[in-house]
């Protein structure tokens, strides 16, 4: 599902950057430097140790205000020779999980390889280590660093022979107390204002352990230890997701010890290896012995149950799993592994009862919604791309649920086809591309959706089935279109009101045919939706569509596809993929596919590329938009009897925090 953000309302905050001075490497008196062999390369792994010390979390003046919004984090790579060194012709590989943005020092560079490989080259000035000399590399990376876990071990030293070693610094160690893997070159997190906020105002609490402890000591869990369903509550909470229902016995228990006999009953255990593996490594015994406990998989299909449910009953001499579909197989015997205490060769028994939240498991609107509220998104229609009318009817669903139940900042859903043109599809899949039937009227006909949106072609869509749309609620764009200036004023005639991404997969404005572009610059009381990123319409045609639609009929979307917001530079889009490369997402069959843009992006770039006034290019995020999908007079702007969603900026319009229905949520 593609996510086309919404921001219902912004309030402007000023945010002060620090700046911390840049640590230089210490300068050695000259050596003569030789290439590093193969015993050198031995040396380096052995006796250089390396610390990586992570200094301030916040974003800062090094941060570049075009990635990431402009957050990054500043940390220390800290080399120190426990004898000289006077070898040159070596680097160092390793992994650094966020991209490394820029790196400080005299002697070092680093460069990102791929991925997360990331490469220390020594610079022409390079003057060797002296016994027990330290040099230091200053680096600011994207984001921001969760927790000292983000460092990554095994940094490997590298000649021009491509002769590797491992340096043992780096390497990781069990805690011989705890039995725990820890990371002896990382340095522990010292100070909580700069190591672990990622801004001013944050309030997320650095859970260390006297932490905890204090908050436990809060608790009375006395009346919880002593329930009569103490068992089924302490053995429910081994199952992570917590199932819908669970019930154990206080005393009895299954015997394991001569292993699980699963009988498939005709299942592909191809399909659940990965699970059976995860009982074996636990050291369960899979076995076609009699003697084993019995395991009886059964698929029972019912109207009611959603994909991936399941039932599982451990008995006192068998176990007995009825799911909806293999998945909830699947599911069900990850929840009995859950259940197992290593090396106990006992289960508890009881009933477990599980089921998908939502129909549609691919569907997490909260989550996506979370995902672009550090961003600026305080309300978003999630937008379903032209697929099967099975598939439009699950995301109906979800989103039905999500109003429902008053999910914070989901407001509706946007389709963006299936009734498009196959001309101007761009990365849709012309396999799902159709005209409009009952099955979809089903679909769109809904009352329990929130604010609905569709985009259409007007060349595949009858303007008496546009007035229909508008009759049941439905806001109308033309979209991924090529139809003629006529089609599209018909269209606009019988009640369509927006245009979806203007320029963008829809026919050119011309001398003698002035096309949906013309058609969309010319209607004064229509919208139009403008994806400000620079690879989608050029600036000086985002200026134009200013200039020619009256103010507030212009407002900014992002068109935003699952990068957004994470560290992924590909993901797989129907039979395709999508590469992100600069800011800009490519299907590899050639055509732009949705953006990488959020939305504070966005009102940046409008302020910068299109010079436009601040309040106006938040207008373009909040109100225009509001005011487009017919909302409350209270939408859209901070006044009183307004919903407490508002965003609060820096001078650099770069997101503080994030808050909707009165609470903060980034």
């Amino acid at each position: 599902m593609k996510i086309k953000s919404l921001l219902t309302a912004c309030c402007l905050a000023l945010g002060l950057s620090a700046c911390q001075g840049n640590v230089e490497g210490q300068n050695t008196a000259s050596v003569q430097l030789s290439p590093a062999n193969d015993s050198a390369v031995e040396l380096l792994a052995k006796t250089l140790q390396i610390k990586y010390q992570q200094v301030d979390n916040r974003p800062s003046a090094q941060c570049d205000p075009d990635i990431e919004n402009g957050h990054c984090f500043k940390a220390y790579l800290h080399l120190t020779a426990n004898s000289a060194i006077n070898v040159d012709q070596w680097k160092i590989y390793f992994s650094q999980i966020t991209p490394i943005q820029t790196a400080v020092s005299d002697e070092f560079t680093i460069k990102r390889v791929n991925g997360d490989i990331h490469v220390i080259e020594l610079k022409d000035g390079f003057t060797g280590f002296k016994a027990g000399e330290t040099k230091t590399i200053t680096f600011y990376a994207h984001f921001w660093s969760l927790s000292q876990s983000d460092a990554i071990p095994n940094y490997i030293v590298v000649n021009n022979n491509d002769t590797a070693k491992v340096i043992e610094s780096t390497k990781p160690k069990i805690d011989p107390e705890t039995g725990l893997e820890v990371l002896p070159h990382v340095m522990p997190y010292t100070d909580y204002e700069r190591q672990f906020k990622r801004t001013a105002n944050d309030k997320t609490q650095w859970l260390s352990a006297e932490r905890l402890f204090e908050r436990n000591e809060k608790y009375d869990f006395s009346a919880y230890l002593t329930s009569q369903n103490q068992v089924s509550n302490v053995i429910a909470q081994q199952i992570i997701p917590t199932p819908r229902f669970s019930e154990f016995s206080q005393t009895q228990t299954l015997d394991i010890s001569q292993g699980l006999n699963i009988n498939y009953s005709g299942i592909d255990k191809t399909h659940l290896s990965a699970a059976t593996q995860r009982l074996a490594l636990l050291g369960i015994n899979i076995s076609d012995d009699a003697a084993a406990i019995k395991v009886t998989l059964n698929t029972v299909t019912k109207n009611d149950e959603f994909e991936g449910s399941y039932k599982l009953a451990i008995k006192a001499d068998e176990i007995v799993i009825n799911a909806a579909d293999e998945a909830g197989i699947f599911y069900a015997l990850q929840s009995l592994a859950s259940l197992y205490q290593f090396n106990s060769n006992i289960l508890p028994v009881g009933e477990v009862i599980d089921a998908p939240h939502y129909q549609f498991r691919g569907v997490l609107v909260k989550q996506m919604l979370l995902a672009h509220a550090k961003y600026g998104t305080t309300a978003m229609l999630p937008t379903l791309i032209t697929d099967t009318v099975e598939v439009m009817h699950q995301a109906a669903d979800v989103i039905a649920d999500a109003i429902a139940l008053q999910t914070p900042g989901i407001i509706g859903i946007h389709f963006e086809g299936p009734h498009l043109s196959v001309a101007k599809k761009g990365a849709h899949s012309a396999d799902y591309i159709r005209p409009i039937s009952e099955q979809e009227w089903q679909v769109l006909s809904r009352q329990d959706l929130g604010k609905v949106v569709v985009t259409v072609a007007p060349e595949n869509v009858l303007p008496s089935d546009i007035a229909k749309m508008r009759e049941v609620g439905i806001h109308v764009c033309l979209g991924h279109t090529n139809a003629s200036f006529a089609q599209a004023q018909r269209a606009v005639d019988a009640g369509a009101t927006g245009f979806t991404h203007l320029y963008n997969a829809m026919s050119p404005l011309q001398g003698r045919e002035p096309g949906v572009v013309g058609c969309a610059l010319l209607n004064d009381d229509t919208y139009c939706g403008l994806i400000v990123d620079g690879h989608h319409v050029d600036y000086a045609a985002c200026q134009l569509a200013l200039k020619a639609k009256p103010m507030g009929r212009v407002f900014l979307v992002t068109d935003a596809m699952p990068p957004v917001g994470t560290n992924d530079t590909e993901f797989a889009f129907f039979d395709r993929t999508v590469t992100l490369d600069n800011g800009k997402l490519t299907s590899t069959t050639g055509e732009l596919a949705g953006s990488a843009l959020d939305m504070a992006t966005a009102v940046r770039n409008t302020v910068t590329h299109l010079k436009q006034p601040l309040a106006q290019a938040l207008n373009m995020a909040s109100l225009y938009p509001a005011q487009y999908l017919q909302l409350p007079a209270t939408h859209g702007r901070l006044i009183p009897g307004s919903p407490a969603d508002f965003v609060q900026l820096n001078t650099q319009q770069q997101v503080i925090s994030t808050w909707i229905g009165g609470a903060q949520v980034c």
